[in-house]
């Protein structure tokens, strides 16, 4: 006999269809009002080197996963022109950033006369992506909290301008939230069914999430920590229960369940590897670069680490390498920093606790501290599923502010963002008994993060919340992951406007400008030709080692710019000087 189907669990997947198609046009939209930026070409070259020529050396900057991902739109391109692969064969002896860097300029520069449809191609993965991860928060929150949590998660996720942002450039930031985002996911589905099936898909989607991103490391001591507070909960609640003879169903549960999640997950690592063999990566250059040499207390720790993975017999050891490498580059940034008016290459413990308040969209934040105020009046709510979605966000928090110098921007912590839409969504579930104001309260909110994020498209990389200004003023707090260098194509279209001519600029990104339709000259201030001087905010605040470019940035950094193209590109106009004609 067939059920009748039911209109209201229609509505809500029928509201959850439109959320995500917004969120996807959103995306689409404006990732064609953005050029390049600066990460794309080598993200895109590595995941080309992978997808042609299966070259796992390519996989040393970030694991393959995500570029691989990002790679396989290009075979849509018809005329796509690569490389010779005896060249590729013969260039495995180059140092990986060089290599990366000699074929995205091949890519992008020599062979493809049309690299914007290269990227534009790229960028579609990291949409699809970024719809199946808007799909698993609203999944999760509904088995949590029910169909309307699942909607305002959903609802948070689709607009957010930090999730918007990235989920539509050739990076693997927002491919590794989703990873890392469906492994806990797994783990969350295993605590509640302890079942063989969910042990597997626990261990699987663990390897995936650590073929995404090299910081999903983290997620290992992560589940130490969360296996413990399962055990002791477990414990608390069936005194007779042992932690490593658990009896069925929580047999799973044991410490045996999590040895056998980890050792399967080694296994799809090397598998993401196309099980490498015999490669061999000079650990002992690492140690010998200076971060041992360092006293910090994180270099120190780092130094520790780079040793234990050097000496770990694991395949693959480009994995391992890779590892270590980011270590190095997390110590110290290879150039300068700009945050709060101030410059420098070790950072400060401080940037990410005030990037995310001010990247933060401010409805947002009240929200999440409503939803800590309120916990008591939420119905059903489950102490277990409130860790999973908190402890990640600490853990990951943690490392980026005492472990991580390299900071380059909020998406280091974009992981966080769809558990805390996931843990917020329990709003939906509290009960206010006679006061209807908290829940008008909550309307209001969402709506002010609707109205914020939809005034922000489509300059959402610039996004700063109305605490700072939005991008007026947080552009003088923060440059770094804001100014990527994807205005070049509005400066292009600024220059046809206002007929900017001659120009003269220094190219910020690997694809060219005239790409875009941008008519420069090469920056030059020694002399100080007519024309119109175009500079990046990037460039302007961060000390930079082009002499060229530092003499302009000195002549023109203390005057007021004739143009500010989003607030990323500034514009100078230098007239033609008047000649006096001689006294008699």
């Amino acid at each position: 006999m067939n059920s009748k189907p039911n209109p209201a669990r229609s509505a809500v997947w029928l509201w959850a269809t439109v959320l995500l198609a917004l969120h996807s046009m959103l995306a689409a939209s404006s990732s064609l009002r953005d050029s390049a930026v600066a990460d794309e070409p080598f993200h895109l070259a590595r995941g080309a080197g992978l997808v042609f020529y299966r070259d796992f050396s390519f996989a040393v900057s970030h694991p393959p996963l995500i570029n691989f991902l990002s790679g396989l739109p290009l075979f849509s391109v018809s005329d796509l022109s690569l490389p010779d692969p005896e060249l590729m064969l013969h260039s495995r002896n180059m140092d990986p950033s060089d290599r990366r860097n000699a074929f995205a300029v091949l890519l992008l520069e020599k062979l493809n006369p049309d690299p914007k449809k290269l990227i534009e191609r790229a960028r579609l993965s990291t949409v699809a992506l970024s719809v199946l991860l808007g799909f698993l928060v609203f999944i999760w929150a509904k088995k949590i909290y029910g169909e309307k949590a699942g909607l305002l998660a959903l609802f948070l996720y689709s607009l957010d301008p930090n999730i918007l942002a990235h989920c539509r450039l050739v990076t693997n930031d927002l491919g590794a939230a989703l990873f890392i985002c469906l492994a806990l996911y797994f783990i969350w589905r295993l605590w509640k069914e302890p079942k063989v099936s969910n042990l597997a898909l626990a261990a699987i989607s663990l390897g995936l999430a650590e073929l995404s991103k090299f910081s999903a490391i983290l997620l290992y001591p992560l589940y130490i920590v969360l296996w413990a507070v399962l055990l002791l909960k477990l414990k608390k609640d069936r005194p007779g229960l042992q932690w490593l003879t658990l009896k069925r169903p929580y047999s799973l549960l044991g410490l045996w369940g999590l040895a056998m999640i980890f050792l399967t997950s080694l296994f799809v690592i090397w598998a993401g590897y196309g099980f490498e063999s015999g490669q061999r990566w000079n650990f002992a250059g690492l140690v010998a670069g200076g971060v041992c040499r360092l006293s910090r207390i994180s270099a120190q720790l780092k130094c520790g680490a780079i040793q234990f993975l050097e000496a770990l017999p694991l395949p693959p050891r480009t994995f391992y390498y890779g590892i270590a490498r980011t270590l190095v580059l997390t110590e110290q940034h290879e150039n300068a920093l700009y945050f709060l008016g101030r410059t420098g290459e070790k950072g400060w413990w401080y940037y990410y606790p005030v990037l995310f308040l001010i990247k933060t969209p401010l409805p947002l934040l009240v929200l999440l501290c409503l939803r800590i105020l309120w916990r008591k009046e939420i119905k059903g709510r489950d102490f277990l599923s409130a860790v999973i979605l908190t402890a990640p966000a600490i853990v990951f928090s943690l490392f980026f502010i005492f472990l991580n110098r390299k900071e380059i921007g909020i998406r280091h912590l974009l992981m966080i963002y769809p558990l805390l839409f996931i843990f917020i969504s329990g709003l939906a579930r509290a009960e206010f008994p006679g006061k209807t104001s908290k829940k008008s309260f909550v309307v209001v909110l969402l709506f002010w993060l609707a109205a914020s994020s939809l005034a922000s498209w489509p300059h959402y990389l610039t996004y700063f919340s109305e605490a700072v200004g939005r991008s007026k003023g947080g552009l003088k707090i923060s440059v770094v992951g804001e100014d990527w260098g994807q205005d070049v194509l509005s400066l292009a279209r600024l220059q046809k406007e206002r007929n900017l001519y001659p120009l003269f600029y220094q190219p910020y990104v690997l694809v060219s400008a005239r790409t875009y339709g941008l008519d420069y000259q090469d920056l030059n201030c020694e002399p100080l030709s007519p024309g119109y001087y175009a500079i990046h905010l990037t460039q302007l605040k961060r000390p930079v080692h082009n002499p060229s470019l530092s003499k302009c940035v000195e002549l023109f950094k203390t005057s007021e710019p004739t143009y500010k193209v989003n607030g990323t590109v500034w514009v100078w106009k230098k007239e033609a000087a008047t000649s006096v004609p001689a006294p008699p």
